[in-house]
């Protein structure tokens, strides 16, 4: 109980405290000061080639922040509402990469540059706040802002316990008060200042989190005071700290997802749709996807930093790493929790990753490029395939998979592919076949066996043929190799049509071609090369039989231009006094003699 007791309170009473002799203040920031300028002349020295990339990079941002200003300046003289991206680019630059950049390109920062890192991110946000909330909420989150920045300072600058106590204990009552003030505001209405282009889940999600945080920040600061001013000093100040923290943390990564989102839209909008073409004919879809995978990566960072800023739970972090690491094997091959999920997302990613260059291919590459259609849609065809395939073998090493230790699995799937995977190989293999030979491409009208109608896409086992009836049939890929398959638009997409036509057999024939000549000619929906040709084709039972033939240059056009071409026949025929018969059909009745008739005479 007393070893217990003395590791809870590990430090005396905040009133016994003070009467212990103290290092002056003066010298002990001076020296600690000291201490930290030191370890930043280290850190410079020993990764100068990071640091040098690093600002490298921020001077292509300072140079794009130029441009985009630019840009704001005329877009607010064409329509007056530029986002916040183009109205301050430097600050949301800057904002963006001191948050995100350090993370991508420099090891871990020692506890002076962190704490300056820190600093500008939260003198920045600080800034950029009237952005994003009403303006009576602005002055207790910079509040809160400010002392987060006074704990990272008391981490670093006050090594002494007792003014380290009495600070945090200050700071607590600070918080308390700044938390009350921002709970008011949010319970009085709208958190989310007007002029904000954010979305309304980000919009709301940002309410939410305000809304707990106000709520249940007071009491736990309170307990962190309470902590502190009895010698509880380690959760007294993680208490404090981790409050402050987890308000700083959420706020920048919002704030960042606010900012980022109206970056790529201007961006898209903008700049982007002059460059790609895919972003100019799907502006909605690029937008979506990437601040969908912005958001994760927002995500992935905030639960990455949770044990930094709460590291009270450590025994909860702990525990949950021992649930994804600990192996369970399955013969020679051990797989955890963790190798799982890194399969998974592995596959995902190059699920999307295949997608997305497939799309970008097809849009900006090879549309550009002199390549015929065909020859197009094999070489993104193939890429989506290299990619996924390299995707597979990326997931299995991120899953801490060998090749050798698959053996056993390679040859199970030997097996099945010998007897029920079969059909898949071949369909797979056909559509090789089919993006190499290219006998058909996607949009052409094609028909096999009973179906008829638009090749939609071919897929890796299957194609998807649209029916002209609005029906969709997938067809394997080794039936239209195997099968007869008449593709209508090979080569072009002309078409010939026939038209039957009788007149009475009254008609002059010559009278008939003429005129059947005369309600073509002109006709829009008929190519001029080669000409309609008119024949007198039989003598039908009823009629003069004649025959019209003409070709029109769109297969989709086909119906509309028959039909407006009889349209025309019908009504010169009637001009021109020629009749149409109906089926006819002569009847010839015989009279018989009533009665019995007498038997011949027998000849004798």
């Amino acid at each position: 109980m007393a070893g217990l007791r003395a590791g809870i309170f590990s430090a005396p009473p905040v009133w016994d405290a003070v009467r212990i002799e103290s290092e002056p203040l003066p010298a002990l920031l001076a020296r600690n000061l000291d201490a930290l300028f030191s370890g930043a002349a280290d850190y410079l020295e020993a990764h100068s080639d990071a640091l040098l990339l690093f600002v490298l990079i921020g001077c292509v941002l300072f140079a794009l922040a130029l441009q985009l200003r630019r840009l704001g300046r005329s877009t607010a003289d064409a329509d007056g509402a530029p986002g916040i991206t183009l109205r301050r680019p430097f600050l949301v630059l800057s904002m963006l990469w001191m948050l995100f950049g350090p993370e991508l390109l420099l090891p871990a920062l020692d506890a002076g540059l962190e704490a300056l890192r820190a600093g500008l991110v939260m003198g920045l946000l600080a800034v950029l706040l009237p952005e994003f909330v009403v303006r009576s909420a602005v002055l207790p989150l910079r509040g809160l802002l400010a002392l987060t920045f006074l704990v990272m300072a008391e981490r670093a600058l006050l090594g002494d316990p007792l003014y380290g106590r009495i600070l945090s204990m200050i700071l607590a009552v600070l918080g308390i008060g700044l938390f009350r003030r921002l709970r008011s505001i949010l319970d009085a209405g709208s958190f989310r200042s007007a002029d904000a282009r954010a979305s309304a889940g980000i919009s709301k999600l940002l309410r939410t989190i305000s809304l707990g945080l106000a709520r249940y920040a007071p009491p736990l600061l309170l307990a962190g005071l309470l902590a502190e001013a009895v010698g509880a000093e380690l959760y007294g100040n993680e208490l404090t700290s981790g409050v402050l923290y987890l308000v700083t943390v959420l706020t920048a990564y919002i704030a960042a997802d606010m900012l980022v989102q109206d970056a790529v839209v201007q961006i898209v909008r903008g700049p982007a749709a002059n460059w790609l073409r895919a972003v100019r004919r799907y502006p909605d879809q690029v937008i979506h996807y990437s601040l969908l995978v912005f958001r994760v990566l927002l995500v992935v960072g905030v639960v990455a930093l949770l044990p930094v800023v709460l590291p009270l739970l450590q025994p909860v972090w702990a525990a949950v790493s021992r649930a994804l690491t600990t192996p369970l094997a399955l013969g020679s091959i051990g797989l955890s929790l963790s190798d799982v999920i890194a399969f998974a997302v592995s596959v995902v990613l190059a699920v999307n990753a295949a997608r997305l260059v497939r799309f970008l291919l097809q849009e900006d590459v090879v549309s550009r490029l002199p390549l015929s259609a065909a020859t197009a849609s094999a070489v993104t065809r193939l890429a989506y395939y290299g990619i996924m395939v390299a995707g597979v073998l990326f997931a299995f090493a991120a899953a801490g998979l060998e090749l050798s230790q698959l053996t056993m699995v390679v040859s199970a799937l030997g097996v099945g592919i010998g007897f029920g995977l079969q059909d898949v190989v071949k369909n797979f293999v056909s559509g090789l076949v089919i993006a190499f030979e290219h006998p058909f491409r996607e949009g052409d009208v094609i028909a096999t066996g009973e179906i008829t109608g638009r090749l939609q896409e071919i897929g890796l086992r299957a194609s998807r043929i649209r029916t002209f009836d609005g029906a969709e049939v997938m067809v394997p890929n080794a039936n239209l190799i195997s099968a007869d398959v008449t593709n209508w638009t090979l080569s072009d997409r002309t078409r010939r049509i026939e038209i039957l036509v009788g007149v009475d057999y009254g008609s002059e024939p010559r009278q008939v071609l003429e005129v059947l000549n005369a309600a073509l000619a002109g006709h829009p929906g008929l190519a001029a090369h080669p000409e309609p040709v008119v024949l007198f084709k039989d003598f039908g039972p009823s009629s003069l039989d004649f025959s019209v033939l003409a070709w029109t240059p769109d297969v989709d056009e086909r119906l509309r231009v028959e039909s407006e071409a009889r349209v025309r026949i019908f009504s010169a025929l009637r001009e021109a006094g020629i009749g149409i018969p109906f089926p006819q059909l002569d009847l010839h009745v015989r009279d018989t003699p009533s009665g019995p008739q007498a038997p011949p005479p027998v000849a004798g």
